[in-house]
């Protein structure tokens, strides 16, 4: 019986190809460890096969490990490894494995050699590949301090954990702070291992404000201190440390970690404590005299950032006029955005006007009364003079300054090579800072389609006036210029077909607090969004189109001439 055999080559016949992963690989004693192997530039079938030996020394003998084909290849010293599953070999494509021991022991340090059998026409390239393994012992320790369990709102609080490792190898530490809040795990920040500080996206922010620090200590101390905590902050903080090793090629690798937990934190709510001072301004001489009272809050601790007080007026009538003097009425209240809310009783009197509420200052309230009324449990009005006291002031929500923002186009069309531009504008209500006290930052995002949800950030300008632009699929280019406080302006010069789409900008104010001193930051603001179409010119028909306007003035040119030329002849005849 004849037969053929057909023999293909994967990724060209240059020679059989056998690579492992780079060493020395560096790793730690019951820790998992894979090293992966794969050939290329072999003949035969796409699926190899692979054997895995290992030896103490470089030059020493090879005891068999596993083989991807034949069961009874592994060494008796090995077979129980095999067969319980801590030393293993699992195919990831038809051209590389991954040899995977569980638990990596002490005696597993040596070198290790990946083979495949050939199955090539003929004996070309290298068949086997050989990386050493290092075995270190398991030194990591993380050792956490217990942080107080309870913790004032707007108070510090300072995490602090040793990390340490003996030093055999060249390996390295990170160290890293995450609050578990139920099942959910937050990274608050990690430090290492090439000495650089990262944080989790709730507190890129306040790191970048110093609200957030990382203390480095000696042996291993490591301190993070949260300061001016909010009820935000309270939960379990956990505390990881990890040891690293650069491998060739400049990739690092996890080698061992050890989180432990350091604690529980609550954080309690301080209710803001201020003195109240009511003064009379206006002083009735008899009925239907006007009366102003002023209530002036100071001396205030605890406000919450951005923090903005509400009022309420009380009476309380006096004794002797016929009415229980233990009942107080609702005058009215100005809320924290200075919306009146009257009272019942008091209602038709302060929306006619002959009662006003109103804030004079961030922390000063006037309640005005038109025309002083004087009841008594007799029928005359003799002249008096009314005796008037407020009873308490009560301090309602807190906010901070309203704000909104509006967007414009000096054009929804442009042609090509020509300057787009596009105009954020901000403003502000309520109680409005002061333009030194005020700053915002600014980021213009852009989507290809009409309505569309995914979008990419083109630019933006921080509240320090930095400007980012971020890399853009076109050959215009932009920039961002600040035409004052409140005005933003995004141009994109050199405008491609690439820049037609939908435009919205994204602006976040900071203000200074009047009462704390602290900049305070506000809800982030979304505009609408403006479509900017890109127009090609159709240049030949515009060509024709001025060619037919030239004949028209050319034509224009010679009537004028005819006209003048019989003028000119009848001032012959005349003559």
């Amino acid at each position: 019986m004849y037969f053929c055999e057909c023999i293909t080559c994967i990724s060209g016949c240059g020679g059989r190809v056998v690579t492992v992963s780079p060493g020395p690989l560096i790793r730690v004693e019951a820790q998992p460890i894979s090293i992966r192997c794969d050939v290329h530039d072999y003949g035969g079938p796409d699926e190899q096969d692979f054997e895995w030996r290992m030896s103490t020394t470089a030059t020493g003998p090879k005891t068999n490990i596993i083989s991807s084909f034949d069961p009874g290849y592994s060494h008796a010293s090995l077979s129980q490894r095999v067969a319980s599953g801590d030393i293993s070999v699992v195919r990831l494509k038809d051209n590389q494995v991954e040899l995977k021991i569980a638990e990596v022991r002490t005696q597993d340090a040596g070198f290790y050699e990946c083979q495949t059998p050939s199955t090539d026409s003929e004996i070309k390239g290298n068949y086997k590949a050989e990386v050493q393994l290092i075995v270190i012992p398991h030194t990591l320790k993380v050792s956490p301090a217990t942080p107080p369990a309870v913790v004032p709102e707007g108070s510090d609080i300072t995490l602090s954990c040793n990390v340490t490792r003996e030093l055999s190898q060249p390996t390295y530490l990170s160290v890293s702070w995450s609050l578990k809040k139920g099942s959910v795990t937050e990274e608050v920040l990690s430090f290492g291992p090439q000495g650089g500080v990262t944080t989790g996206s709730k507190y890129a922010r306040r790191y970048a404000d110093g609200g957030i620090r990382l203390v480095p200590g000696k042996n291993g101390a490591f301190d993070l201190v949260i300061s001016r905590v909010t009820m935000s902050d309270d939960g379990t903080y956990e505390c990881n440390g990890t040891e690293w090793t650069h491998e060739s090629g400049g990739t690092w690798v996890k080698i061992v970690e050890s989180t432990k937990e350091m604690g529980t934190v609550t954080v309690t709510a301080t209710e803001p404590s201020f003195t109240l001072t009511l003064d009379p301004v206006v002083n009735p001489k008899m009925a239907a005299d006007p009366t102003e009272l002023v209530c002036r809050v100071s001396n205030i601790t605890h406000l919450p950032l951005g923090g903005r007080l509400g009022v309420s007026w009380l009476h309380t009538p006096l004794p002797g006029i016929g009415v229980d003097p233990q009942t107080s009425n609702a005058v009215g209240s100005l809320d924290a955005h200075g919306n009146l809310l009257p009272g019942s009783t008091y209602s038709d009197r302060l929306q006619s006007g002959a009662i006003a509420l109103s804030r004079v200052q961030p922390d000063t309230f006037k309640l005005r009364f038109l025309r002083t009324q004087v009841r008594t449990n007799r029928t005359d009005f003799n002249p008096l003079t009314p005796d008037l006291s407020v009873l308490t002031l009560d301090v309602c929500s807190l906010t901070g300054p309203k704000f909104s923002v509006t967007i414009q186009s000096d054009a929804s069309t442009v042609y090509p090579w020509e300057t787009a531009k596009m105009e954020c504008t901000l403003s502000v209500s309520g109680s409005s800072p002061k333009t030194d006290d005020l700053a915002y930052e600014v980021r213009w995002f852009f989507t290809r389609l009409r309505g569309g949800e995914s979008t990419t950030q083109v630019g933006g300008v921080d509240r320090f006036g930095v400007v980012r632009k971020d890399a853009r699929n076109s050959s215009s280019d932009v920039s961002i210029e600040r035409k004052d406080t409140h005005t933003y302006t995004l141009n994109i010069h050199g405008t491609q077909d690439s820049d037609s789409g939908e435009y919205h900008c994204v602006s976040t104010p900071w203000y200074l607090s009047p009462s704390t001193g602290v900049w305070t930051q506000a809800e982030e603001l979304t505009s609408a969004r403006i479509f900017l179409t890109v127009r090609f010119r159709e240049r030949e028909r515009g060509g024709e189109r001025e060619r037919e306007r030239e004949g028209e003035r050319e034509g224009e040119r010679e009537r004028g001439e005819r006209g003048r030329e019989r003028e000119r002849q009848r001032e012959r005849e005349r003559e």
